[in-house]
């Protein structure tokens, strides 16, 4: 079945800077676009969240065709140039949104999926264990007494992700994603000593 968002979807994202599924939402102003698509606004939100997932999984089957590679994930969607080393992203995520069968789903079902959004987007999994050695390194390269706290990590994290933020002029986008897998390092560190 032919999505209707496809076009509009690919007109936001060929300027090949990083978006997120409520981004996107916003810029092709689904809600004008789009009548309500169901009385009960959870559904409503879960049905117009299924279009811009389904459109962005068409998308990235018919751009690796032209040499283009469509990373899609909540936090991260990217147009980029096809490359030999481009990751795959996770088939299952891409089989449901592109099984039309999965568009009508139930309240409980909803709540299983957002229960589990959630869950992924709070658990960070630093790809092998680090070192308390590593983590007082990191604190010494942010200025962050160790040990920390939360509340002094979040507020040196602000000032690093200020000052580098890619849409600055004097922001890097490689730095930018170096400090966020960093903060993330610290924040996994933290959870696991308490």
């Amino acid at each position: 079945m032919l999505n209707p968002l496809i076009d509009a979807i690919f007109i936001v994202i060929s300027n090949q800077q990083i978006h997120k599924v409520h981004t996107i939402s916003c810029a092709v102003e689904l809600n004008k676009v789009l009548p309500k698509l169901d009385k009960d606004p959870y559904k409503d939100l879960f049905k117009k969240n299924f279009l811009i997932m389904n459109a962005l999984y068409q998308l990235q089957q018919e751009l690796l065709n032209d040499g283009y590679y469509l990373h899609i994930s909540s936090m991260h969607i990217q147009l980029c140039e096809l490359k030999k080393n481009t990751p795959a992203d996770k088939e299952a995520l891409r089989d449901y949104y592109l099984d039309w069968r999965n568009y009508e789903t139930s309240q409980q079902e909803i709540v299983e999926l957002l229960d589990d959004f959630w869950q992924q987007l709070g658990t960070y999994k630093p790809k092998e264990k680090v070192s308390n050695e590593c983590i007082k390194a990191l604190c010494i390269q942010w200025d962050l007494k160790y040990p920390y706290d939360l509340a002094q990590l979040k507020k040196c994290w602000r000032q690093y992700a200020v000052a580098h933020h890619p849409d600055k002029q004097s922001g890097c986008t490689e730095r930018f994603k170096q400090l966020k897998e960093e903060y993330e390092l610290l924040k996994a560190h933290l959870i696991m000593v308490n």
